[in-house]
């Protein structure tokens, strides 16, 4: 779920910044207010990338949130004695392996991006996808042996 909200959350992102390009080539990144003779400036296009971070964390906390209280729920359910089915089947699997393969490729894109021009926030995605990439293998690898194992 996480590697599948940073794809959204990433193109929310990205449109953020394309919405603040716009706005900086048109002129209305800033707007100047004389008032009581002090000069006040408002930054408006930059703030954009500020919307999409704040955006993107709250639904990153609303999933952390989701998940932690599933998470408890089945400690709770495994420690009274509920047996939890496991199910792991092609569909799993494919999605989980399409999940792989994408952040593979989008930490590969992000690298070859960052040869070309350095952004920090393209350095964190990078960072992030690389992060995803692994932790999704040792995810399939540890769901693989608790289906087989029990």
């Amino acid at each position: 779920m996480d590697s599948a909200t940073d794809i959204l959350c990433g193109f929310v992102l990205y449109l953020a910044l394309k919405l603040a390009q716009r706005g900086i080539k048109k002129g209305m990144y800033q707007r100047i207010l004389h008032e009581n003779q002090t000069l006040v400036q408002y930054i408006y296009a930059q703030r954009y990338e500020t919307i999409g971070v704040l955006i993107f964390s709250a639904i990153m906390a609303t999933l952390a949130v989701v998940l932690f209280g599933k998470s408890i729920n089945y400690i709770i359910n495994i420690s009274q004695g509920d047996q939890i089915s496991i199910q792991f089947g092609i569909f799993p699997i494919s999605i989980i392996g399409f999940t792989i393969v994408l952040k593979l490729f989008l930490w590969c894109s992000c690298s070859l991006a960052l040869k070309k021009r350095f952004n920090l926030s393209l350095q964190a995605y990078r960072d992030d996808h690389r992060n995803d990439t692994f932790t999704n293998i040792i995810g399939l690898c540890g769901a693989a042996l608790t289906y087989y194992i029990r």
